[in-house]
């Protein structure tokens, strides 16, 4: 931003609903909105010139409290320009970079992205870039070099979802998004699935759109109740991947065909087969 010149506000909005704010500017000062109410889920900050905000960069840490636990919400990066240059306009008609590897499901996904933005008149706002490679993919991701990215992700249990959130390794999450909030409340779920804790992680997701999962639904596998309390003892609980080991230690869902080879492929064998399947046909047709 360029240098104000006096003062300027900051609204900071939030997911959750801290009782106590306090944001700490880079001069060290703590500021503690007096008006704030925990229901507004924002606050206003005001930025003044040479006191709170100076040329260069300032950071901003902005911490909440809920139930006498302090939370960090998020750091804030501001850099001031003396001057700002406007953009020229090549650089405002930058177009997005849409990265993508070679593999059926992501070039079915970015097929699909073309004719949707072409249908909506944006496919000169976007660069479709197609990587053959593995290690050129990964260097890519670990660059940042692209403004979205369309890629695989295999969840098979809730600690799949905690750990995308959860890191900044870039193959892991492309996104590079994290939340200490979203990820203790995916915690909480996965310890004890509450209907509660799931209308939160929607509101968190909602609002930030870090990003978007597109998959099957599989659907559980049904058991009756007395194949269910030879598993699992009665009252106990248990997570999702104890849940599957149990059910794949315990009972084949699927019952192998095993075909004797030396036995299928004598000529003898064949011919036979052929055989009755013409005296079969021969007989229908008489």
């Amino acid at each position: 931003m360029q240098k104000p010149e006096s003062s300027r506000n900051l609204e900071i909005k939030f997911s959750n609903e801290f009782e106590n704010i306090k944001i700490t500017a880079p001069n060290n000062a703590v500021f503690t909105p007096k008006s704030y109410k925990k229901a507004d889920k924002k606050v206003t900050y005001k930025l003044t010139t040479n006191d709170n905000l100076k040329v260069g960069a300032n950071q901003y840490t902005i911490v909440g409290s809920i139930r006498g636990k302090t939370y960090t919400i998020a750091s804030i990066d501001i850099y001031v320009f003396e001057h700002l240059e406007p953009q020229n306009t090549a650089e405002n008609q930058r177009k997005l970079n849409i990265l993508y590897y070679s593999e059926p499901s992501s070039i079915f996904v970015a097929q699909q992205l073309r004719t949707l933005f072409k249908e909506a008149d944006i496919l000169d706002n976007f660069i479709f870039e197609e990587v053959f490679n593995p290690e050129e993919l990964e260097g890519k991701l670990l660059m940042g070099s692209y403004d979205i990215y369309i890629g695989n992700i295999d969840f098979g249990s809730k600690g799949d979802v905690l750990a995308l959130f959860s890191t900044e390794e870039a193959l892991l999450n492309p996104s590079k998004y994290r939340n200490p909030i979203l990820a203790g409340l995916i915690r909480q779920y996965a310890r004890n699935p509450d209907q509660n804790v799931i209308r939160e992680i929607n509101v968190i997701l909602a609002q930030d759109m870090p990003v978007v999962l597109l998959g099957n639904i599989y659907t559980p596998l049904q058991m009756t109740i007395d194949i269910a309390e030879g598993i699992f003892p009665e009252q106990q609980v248990i997570s999702e991947e104890r849940r599957r080991y149990e059910m794949y230690r315990n009972y084949a869902i699927v019952h192998n065909v095993h075909i004797n080879p030396k036995e299928a492929f004598k000529r003898g064998n064949f011919s036979a087969f052929i055989f009755n399947k013409l005296s079969a046909t021969s007989a229908r047709n008489t």
